[in-house]
Parts: C-alpha cells; sequence; structure tokens
C-alpha cells in the first residue's frame, strides 16, 4: 500500500473521500466534490444555456471502462478532466458555456462514478494511458485539454506522451510541483484550527447528524447545504447524485472512495512537474490561497475570529503555491498566461464560470489545430 499523502498532497491534490475526512474536510482537501442543485442566475449573462449531456462508457484496458459525458457542440473539441474524487458531472456547469464554439467532452477517471473501480492503476502513468486509450475510444484527434487539480499531472503526461494530440492546456489550480512538501507544516496547523464535526453540524442546522465522528447528512437537502458551507460554492446536482448513497437505516452517505483517492496522491507524489518544453497554448489559473475566507470557506460560518487565526497560515500556503505553481510554470513556460484568481477557492470553475470559460475559449483560439 501507498505512504500517506504528506498535507500538501492532501489539499492539492484533490479532496479525500468524505466520510473518513474531519468534518467532511472539505475545507483541506478541497471537498470530494459536487455537491449543490442549480441555483438562479444574478444577471442574464452569468446563465449559460442548460444541455442534457450524453453519457457513455469506454474501454481502455482489459478490464477498465471509464465514464465519459458529452456535452454536444460544435467545433474543435474540449476534453474536461476532474480533480480528486470527482466525476465528470462536476463540469454540467461550465460545459454549457464551451459549446457554441466547441464540443465539449468530459472524463471521470477509474475508480470514481460509472468508471470501473479497482486495486491497482492509480499511478499517474496509467492515468495518461487511460486518457489518451479514452480519446482514441471516442475518436477525438487533436484537443483542447483542460484539467483542475491532480489532472493537471494528466495533462502534462498526455503532452509528453503526444504532443500530436494536444492544441492547447488549461491547468485549473492543477499546475504545481507536488514533491515540494513545503507547505506541509502551514497545512497542519490549519487543520487543527478548523471547526470539529458537532460544531460544524451546530452551524449546518438539524438534518445533519455526527456518527462515529462525522457528519452524517438525512437527506439530500442536507448533505447540499453542508458541502456549500464547507466548500463555498454551488455544484451541479447531478455531481451530488454521484457522491452519494442511499443508507438502509435512513438518510444518506458519501460513497468512500478512500483507496484510490489514496492511491493516486502516492502516484503523483512520485512526479516533479517539468513543463519545459511545451510550445501549444497554456493558461493556468490559481486560486487564492493567502485569503482565509476563499481558500477555506468553513470560516464563513464559523467566524472572523477563526479566518485571523487561519491567516498567518493562509499567507505560508500562498508563499508555497506561488513558488511550486506559478513561478515555475512562468519560467518553463515564457508564453503561458498565469493568473491568480483574487478571492477564489480551489474549484475557479464553479466559483467564476465567466472568468474560466473566457480564458478556455481565449486558449482555444490561440491553439493551432
Amino acid at each position: 500500500m501507498p505512504e500517506p499523502a504528506s498535507a500538501s498532497d492532501r489539499h492539492l491534490a484533490g479532496p479525500k473521500s468524505l466520510p473518513s475526512c474531519r468534518y467532511l474536510r472539505l475545507s483541506l482537501r478541497l471537498a470530494a466534490a459536487g455537491l449543490l442543485a442549480i441555483t438562479g442566475c444574478r444577471r442574464d449573462d452569468d446563465c449559460a444555456v442548460r444541455v442534457w449531456p450524453e453519457e457513455g462508457l469506454v474501454r481502455v484496458a482489459d478490464d477498465v471502462t471509464l465514464s465519459y459525458r458529452d456535452w454536444g457542440g460544435e467545433g474543435p473539441p474540449i476534453v474536461l478532466f476532474t480533480g480528486l474524487g470527482n466525476t465528470a458531472a462536476i463540469f454540467d456547469d461550465l460545459a454549457p458555456r464551451l459549446t457554441n464554439e466547441h464540443r465539449v467532452i468530459g472524463l471521470t477517471r477509474r475508480g470514481f462514478g460509472n468508471s470501473t473501480v479497482i486495486e491497482s492503476g492509480y499511478d499517474v502513468a496509467t492515468r495518461v494511458a487511460d486518457d489518451l486509450a479514452a480519446l482514441a475510444a471516442l475518436g477525438i484527434g487533436r484537443a483542447l485539454l483542460v484539467g483542475h487539480s491532480i489532472a493537471g499531472d494528466e495533462l502534462t503526461g498526455i503532452v509528453r506522451a503526444r504532443p500530436d494530440l494536444v492544441a492547447g492546456l488549461v491547468y485549473l489550480d492543477a499546475a504545481f510541483d507536488r514533491t515540494d512538501k513545503g507547505a506541509d507544516a502551514a497545512f497542519d496547523k490549519i487543520e487543527k484550527l478548523l471547526p470539529p464535526p458537532a460544531e460544524v453540524v451546530r452551524l449546518a442546522g438539524t438534518e445533519i447528524q455526527v456518527v462515529d465522528g462525522e457528519p452524517k447528512p438525512q437527506n439530500l437537502a442536507a448533505a447540499r447545504k453542508l458541502v456549500e458551507m464547507e466548500q463555498g460554492v454551488p455544484v451541479p446536482a447531478a455531481e451530488l447524485r454521484a457522491q452519494l448513497v442511499l443508507i438502509p437505516e435512513g438518510g444518506c452517505e458519501f460513497i468512500d472512495s478512500t483507496s484510490a483517492q489514496a492511491k493516486i496522491r502516492a502516484g503523483s507524489d512520485l512526479i516533479k512537474a517539468d513543463y519545459r518544453g511545451i510550445t501549444v497554448p497554456v493558461t493556468a489559473l490559481y486560486a487564492d490561497w493567502g485569503d482565509p475566507a476563499a481558500a477555506f470557506p468553513i470560516t464563513a460560518a464559523a467566524g472572523a475570529e477563526l479566518r485571523e487565526a487561519l491567516r498567518a497560515s493562509a499567507a505560508e500556503l500562498a508563499g508555497w503555491a506561488h513558488r511550486a505553481g506559478i513561478e515555475q510554470v512562468r519560467a518553463q513556460i515564457p508564453h503561458a498566461v498565469v493568473e491568480l484568481v483574487p478571492g477564489s477557492p480551489h474549484y475557479i470553475f464553479l466559483k467564476k464560470p465567466e472568468l474560466v470559460s473566457r480564458h478556455i475559449l481565449e486558449t482555444a483560439r490561440r491553439a493551432s489545430w
């Protein structure tokens, strides 16, 4: 079995499965997703036309199939790769913003959702091989690749293995050197300060109980409320349904994907980021790790005092993210568009879909198809 991930891996590689996390650990582990029904928009131009996606499975190995989500659209393809713990449904609100100019497809990696759950194959090389086999099975040639969180390792691996298939890359809080452990101490301090499960339940309401030290929602609405409070952004309803299972004694719980997540983190932990030689258009957007209210949304409910207590550690995290992410991308890909998004949590595309979709489309326009 792989060694446990370090603190920085736990956070920036993606979420741990919800059932085993401290108060779901969504604030530290980036939330295993998804989990709010579609809400109203502030203005008409904030809304994208809703698309009912096609879903299916493609075989990528003798014993492995991957689930895909196809939102349709006309034009050169864009392929969306998820962060750890998510399914392709996490992109249900983003994808329709891209379909006027592109065909848009999302992949769910092995171990999650309707993709094959299996004991092996979570190292970066196998994940990249899965992705390439899925693209071939779906008839996708040259494409713009968009990856969230730990999917950044797969994007870099794909462009290294098959540069002919890559028209451009968009990293959504995803381009980090995960072998740099400089943020571990800050994460450890933050984890100790975050509210315990009983306090989270008090904040979230009566339809959530603490069972074996973990919050358990009693219904879909309670799960939605809990995750939105802890993650800080609404997410698609289909992602919520993909993450939950009804339990016989009543209520629901989050599907435990702890084993797959630990193996994926361990696999990424071995790969030092290297972007040298990448010539296609690249955009890298980063969350605001220096802002406790953005990086740790639970503090909005827990109060200003906790946010202030976290500020010094958040500054440490921001310094690490700048060094292990922003500075390295700028140095190794001089032509890249690199932007820190003020006030944004790790799920940048859920918080600011208009900004993210604009960057994706601009990257696609710079691409050589």
